[in-house]
């Protein structure tokens, strides 16, 4: 099996642009493995049971930005009308944890973002802004290497409704 030239996305998708996919898709283009494309995929936590999970893969061998984020409460703003109150993510590398996110909670693997820093490289991508500013929706700004990531999204004991998983590269 060859290895792809973009970036591979997986999640609970069937159609891409028209087109019918399985879950899967190389979303970059062969000649341009350095410019990887935004997604963005809704799915559903409970947070006892259920997680939302969507991968990822980074090709090449370069170092790539890349902003995570999982929209819960601001999915309101859009009509949404069951979000969690607050959601949490993990981004994994095979079976490494990289980076975990609790809303306004320093991380014991990654150091803390400001929100502000976030929001700006949000903006920079087009991604809508949160109406929480980072205080209850999970969100990540990681240097990453290539390879393959899983992003798990949840949320707290007791919570559940529809979340957004997006994968940026500012």
């Amino acid at each position: 099996m060859a290895l792809p030239n973009g970036i591979v996305v997986s999640g609970p998708f069937s159609h891409v642009n028209g087109v019918s996919v399985n879950g899967v898709v190389e979303l970059a283009a062969e000649d341009s493995p350095a410019n990887p494309v935004n997604v963005s995929a809704r799915g559903r936590v409970d947070g006892q049971t259920e997680s939302f999970v969507i991968g990822f893969v980074i090709a090449g061998t370069l170092m790539k930005d890349v902003l995570i984020r999982a929209p819960g409460p601001s999915l309101a703003q859009f009509g949404v009308k069951s979000q969690p109150q607050q959601t949490l993510l993990s981004v994994y590398r095979g079976t490494e944890l990289v980076s975990s996110a609790t809303p306004g909670v320093q991380s014991a693997t990654r150091p803390y973002f400001e929100p502000d820093n976030v929001a700006a490289a949000a903006s920079k991508v087009g991604a809508f802004p949160l109406t929480t500013r980072g205080f209850d929706e999970a969100e990540c700004l990681l240097s990453l290497p290539p390879g393959g990531y899983t992003v798990v999204i949840s949320a707290p004991d007791g919570q559940r409704g529809e979340v957004l998983g997006e994968v940026y590269f500012p």
